[in-house]
């Protein structure tokens, strides 16, 4: 969360957040709060932006990620969790000082049964399809969602809705309603929670990351000289996954399965599928 006197930027996973900080940190005056953190103040009208991209490559990255031996997810479901991640890491994803004793037993319950085994199998290479698709399968099946962590399978919207809806919704959104509305189960509900809860100005899309964070700050109220949007435009990506293109790692049945977990961000942000 980068904090500016006349905005607030909000850092989903996996959208370009890097390269937006460090391009922000360049341009302006401001504190970085860490990374993926959602705001726990008042805002004060600032105003407030994020970043978003397309699910199926989204989804991709953050599988690439896991491969290069990085990131929480890929720590989670490969190994057993520990009990600093059951009184702090795990609360604190959920907005909370600590778990009630019904969330811990399901929690540790999960933990144990947790097929590692088959998590670790699907980390091996960047370059088999296969076993992107098994681990999507894994990633989006109700039955291993507290696989996951991170409170995902604490929120009623885990079993209609995939991760990367819950992050979004989580982070641009305040309190802890996403845990507690149970009618937050299907798509139609999840999108009206957002039309009435979203606290965000603007998105940066990772597609057109350059010409929307130009726009998002200029919304803002910044004056971008010439050379600043220079400097925006011609900056090297940063915290890259090596990877082959999206279309390598699809078939339809699993365009289809993110296309329905993923269909709230796809929706709202007109997303279009792989084309095979």
């Amino acid at each position: 969360m980068y904090v500016h006197k006349d905005f607030i930027f909000l850092e989903l996973q996996k959208t370009g957040g890097s390269h937006i900080l460090r391009l922000l940190s360049q341009l302006v005056d401001g504190k970085n709060h860490g990374k993926h953190n959602r705001l726990n103040f008042e805002h004060n009208d600032k105003f407030v932006f994020g970043s978003v991209r397309n699910p199926w490559d989204w989804y991709i990255s953050l599988w690439a990620y896991g491969v290069g031996g990085k990131g929480a997810i890929k720590n989670r479901t490969t190994n057993r969790n520990n009990i600093d991640y059951y009184n702090n890491s795990l609360p604190k994803s959920m907005g909370k000082n600590r778990l009630t004793v019904a969330e811990l037993f399901l929690a540790t319950y999960h933990d144990i049964f947790k097929p590692q085994r088959d998590w670790l199998s699907c980390y091996e290479n960047t370059n088999e399809p296969e076993l992107f698709k098994k681990w999507l399968y894994l990633m989006l099946s109700k039955d291993r969602r507290y696989d996951i962590g991170e409170g995902y399978a604490f929120a009623p919207l885990s079993k209609c809705a995939g991760l990367m809806t819950y992050r979004y919704l989580r982070l641009f959104t305040l309190g802890d309603s996403i845990y507690k509305r149970d009618e937050l189960s299907s798509l139609e509900e999840i999108t009206l929670f957002d039309s009435k809860n979203n606290i965000s100005s603007g998105m940066v899309r990772n597609e057109a990351l350059e010409d929307d964070l130009i726009d998002v700050l200029q919304k803002a109220g910044l004056t971008l000289s010439d050379e600043n949007i220079a400097f925006i435009k011609n900056q090297t990506k940063t915290n890259t996954s090596k990877r082959n293109s999206t279309s390598f790692y699809y078939d339809q049945e699993t365009i289809d399965l993110v296309t329905h977990k993923e269909k709230f961000i796809i929706d709202k942000y007109k997303y279009k599928p792989p084309l095979l």
